[in-house]
């Protein structure tokens, strides 16, 4: 009983982030060009299970951010982070249109497009956990994250579908774990 209590706070904190995050995700998907190559080679790999180029019309940017490879194939400039994290957001984007919307095209982009939403709501909860671990009440914790998630560049980083919410993200959880290690491993 007491696990679920202490882990209950951090969930709902982050549920909320998400719910926020996703009711003001951004309508213009095309804007961003980096992201968009991004999501076309992720649409490459799950289709057609290559990391270049295949499709007819893509990339639909050719300038300095795709090369030609191996091949003479084109190859986003992008290292795969964004691409990989990606991968999931799309598979369950084509579910949705072919079970629901019957829309190819928008679907699977706007749902792979909602990936550092959700990275954004781990991050709130990292972030509450690590206001734990530096001696903070879960009443101050919880504070600070709200303020965090909403009241700092953490949302509008959310919302830019760059990767900065999924490097920050990672190297929060990378903080937190090393402040467990010395804290907990000092103890041993």
């Amino acid at each position: 009983m007491l696990a679920r209590r202490n882990l209950l706070l951090p969930a709902l904190l982050g549920l909320f982030v998400l719910i926020v995050y996703l009711f003001t995700f951004p309508n213009d998907i095309q804007g961003n060009g980096d992201t968009w190559l991004r999501f076309e080679t992720t649409q490459s790999i799950v289709d057609n299970g290559t990391v270049y180029y295949s499709e007819f019309g893509t990339p639909t940017w050719t300038d300095k951010r795709v090369v030609p490879g191996v091949g003479h194939k084109l190859y986003s400039i992008y290292d795969p982070g964004q691409i990989v994290a990606m991968i999931p957001f799309y598979v369950v984007g084509k579910f949705v249109a072919h079970h629901f919307t019957h829309d190819y095209v928008w679907t699977p982009r706007y749902i792979a497009f909602t990936v550092d939403d959700f990275f954004g709501a781990m991050l709130a909860i990292v972030f509450f956990l690590l206001g734990l671990r530096l001696g903070y009440s879960r009443r101050i914790s919880a504070m600070l994250t709200l303020i965090y998630a909403f009241a700092t560049v953490a949302w509008p980083d959310a919302e830019s579908y760059l990767e900065h919410t999924q490097v920050t993200f990672f190297l929060a959880l990378a903080a937190l774990f090393a402040i467990v290690f010395v804290q907990e491993g000092l103890q041993r």
